[in-house]
């Protein structure tokens, strides 16, 4: 019995997991774009589901009908939901210039728009290049370490925060700004600050 319980439990993670795969290549095969985002959309029609459910006091069936509809619609469906983020996303019509100027020079250079995880990969490489030299032309992984940890990493101009790491505090920072989807952008409604104490 208990292998047989094993064996269906088996089959469908798999099938979940190839479903994801399945995602992964007809996003990319569309877009030439890999899109880590899956997970996030998931979630999301999760939460609408569930609160259909629970605190509409849908049927079941219903509120996940309802909850793929409306991620179906995309864009328009989810204009005005909240978010958190410490950095911000790179816009071709920044108030900042700086950005304007990043995002062209990354869309000329990778033929197409930067997102948010192009700022993450530009912000950790500039961390790696400044602990690096830091370090000094004698790096080891203990210089690399002392470095990373005596270093205050400015904010970059992606409206983020500056970075400070431990040997106990590996995030470099809790701030978050509080957005919105306004018109199908993400914009920061607050300044950076610290969540809620636990």
């Amino acid at each position: 019995m208990q292998l047989l319980q094993l064996l269906i439990s088996g089959i469908s993670q798999g099938c979940i997991l190839g479903l994801v795969a399945l995602g992964f290549v007809l996003i990319y095969k569309a877009t030439e774009t890999v899109n880590f985002a899956q997970g996030e959309l998931m979630m999301l029609g999760a939460s609408i589901a569930w609160l259909l459910a629970d605190a509409a006091h849908w049927p079941v069936l219903a509120a996940c009908a309802a909850a793929i509809a409306l991620m179906a619609l995309g864009g328009p469906a989810v204009d005005g939901l909240y978010g958190t983020n410490s950095i911000l996303n790179p816009y071709f019509d920044d108030e900042s210039q700086a950005v304007r100027d990043w995002a062209a020079k990354y869309k000329e250079k990778f033929g197409e728009d930067p997102a948010v995880f192009s700022v993450y990969g530009y912000n950790i490489a500039d961390v790696f290049c400044v602990a690096a030299a830091k370090a000094s032309a004698n790096l080891t992984l203990d210089s690399f370490h002392a470095a990373i940890e005596s270093t205050i990493f400015r904010a970059p101009m992606f409206g983020g925060p500056d970075l400070r790491f431990t040997g106990k505090d590996r995030l470099g920072t809790r701030k978050v700004h509080i957005s919105q989807i306004v018109n199908g952008k993400w914009k920061a409604i607050t300044p950076l600050m610290d969540p809620p104490a636990e």
